[in-house]
């Protein structure tokens, strides 16, 4: 297969995936989807490397650690995180997710999940099985890439 019409598939995908993203949950959530916030959220629940510093997390989500500091303060003040000391290396910070950031995650990704179940309807039973087989194999092939 042509490396470059992979790429362009990708691309094409992952834009279509994003806009119907934002348009169908966007603003429906405690914390908007598609905000940096929710990427530390998503970054702190996902992450294989857990707990993260705070440089870490910074480089995780592609932000300076100035704007994380700023972030990661909203958060902690909403109780979705929490800060922890390395008890060698004091300067050293961790970001954990509290009991309510992470029922914050799965409530949203259970509405979330509510509502890609409407949007399945348009499939018969062998096409959402193709579609979630498709999912689950991108999500393994993917999850190499944080290894």
């Amino acid at each position: 297969m042509n490396p470059e019409y992979t790429a362009e598939c990708f691309v094409d995908f992952s834009i279509q995936f994003a806009l119907m993203l934002r348009n169908r949950f966007g603003n429906r959530t405690p914390v908007k989807i598609d905000s940096v916030a929710f990427r530390i959220l998503a970054a702190l629940e996902f992450s294989p490397d857990r707990p993260l510093t705070m440089s870490a997390l910074a480089k995780e989500v592609n932000i300076a650690k100035q704007q994380l500091t700023q972030l990661v303060n909203s958060l902690e003040e909403k109780e979705l995180v929490e800060r922890s000391h390395n008890h060698e290396n004091r300067r050293q910070v961790y970001i954990n997710l509290t009991s309510k950031g992470r029922q914050l995650l799965d409530e949203t990704k259970k509405q979330m999940s509510q509502d890609v179940l409407s949007l399945l309807t348009c499939y018969n039973e062998a096409e959402q099985e193709e579609i979630a087989h498709c999912l689950a194999r991108l999500t393994e092939l993917f999850s190499r890439q944080s290894s």
